[in-house]
Parts: structure tokens; C-alpha cells; sequence
């Protein structure tokens, strides 16, 4: 599980927001992108459209790939999250700037009823699939992507 939901009956907050899972076959072999369908899919399904706000943890595609699909969907939430992950978020050409928020380490931020503090923390080691650990995303972002380039 790598997506949580908060909800206080009100406004809702999505962390990572990742629903699209393309297989380990496709991820490695293919470009990979958001499957809009299963998004609309699970927006009804689940009423996220109270969704204030989606926290993005990391700018890997295993966190961060449906961001700028949910961010188009949904009825104008807040993304929060690194340079890298806002980066990815202007993808979509519907992702308005205002939508956008940097999130800093150890200052807290609102949304809506809801208090959040981001905490940096280290991620796991590199691998020589994943060797790209701290590089960040200077620019909006192509999707479809190759998953090391999210």
C-alpha cells in the first residue's frame, strides 16, 4: 500500500495517490503512464472529490506517476510536494500554477481543517535499477515516461 486517504467527513487528503500500478513487465519494458479510466474509475467509487490536497512523498513513479492525471480529475486539489514532484504535477496541461505548493521540511502547512508537517527523510539505497536518488526533476515532465525518468 503506498496510498492513504484522510477524511473528516468534510475535505479529504490524499498521500501519493498512486492507483495505475502497470505491471513490473510493463514498467521495465515500455513507457509508462496513468490509466485515466481506472482513475475515474476509483474517483466515484471512493468520493474523492473532496480531495483538498495530494501530498506527494517522492518523485519516484511508484508515489508520484497519477499525480498530474488526479490532479486534472479532481475538482482543483492542492499538489504538495518537491520541486521534482511539482515538476511532474505541470505534465498535464490542465494543472493550473495555483494548484502547486512546495512543500519545505519541518514547516507545517493547511489545508483546509487539516495541519500537515512534511519530515525529510532518507530513502533506500540506490540499486542499478534505481540509481537515480536525488536527482531532481528541472522541468515539466513528458508522459508517458520511462520509470526512471519520474
Amino acid at each position: 500500500m503506498s496510498t492513504l486517504l484522510f477524511d473528516n467527513g468534510q475535505e479529504q487528503i490524499l498521500i501519493d495517490g498512486f492507483f495505475s500500478r502497470p505491471s513490473l513487465w510493463h514498467v521495465l519494458s515500455s513507457k509508462v503512464s496513468s490509466d485515466s479510466r481506472l482513475l475515474q474509475k476509483i474517483i466515484q467509487e471512493e468520493q474523492l472529490d473532496r480531495t483538498q490536497a495530494i501530498l506527494v512523498t517522492h518523485s519516484h513513479y511508484d508515489h508520484a506517476l497519477d499525480i498530474p492525471e488526479l490532479a486534472a480529475l479532481l475538482p482543483q486539489p492542492q499538489i504538495i510536494g518537491s520541486n521534482s514532484s511539482l515538476n511532474i504535477a505541470r505534465s498535464h496541461p490542465e494543472v493550473k500554477a495555483s494548484q502547486l505548493r512546495r512543500a519545505v521540511s519541518g514547516q507545517s502547512l493547511r489545508s483546509g481543517q487539516f495541519k500537515v508537517t512534511p519530515l525529510a527523510s532518507a530513502h533506500t539505497p540506490p540499486t542499478p535499477v534505481n540509481d537515480d536518488l536525488g536527482e531532481e526533476i528541472t522541468a515539466p515532465l513528458k508522459l508517458p515516461a520511462k520509470f526512471f525518468r519520474i
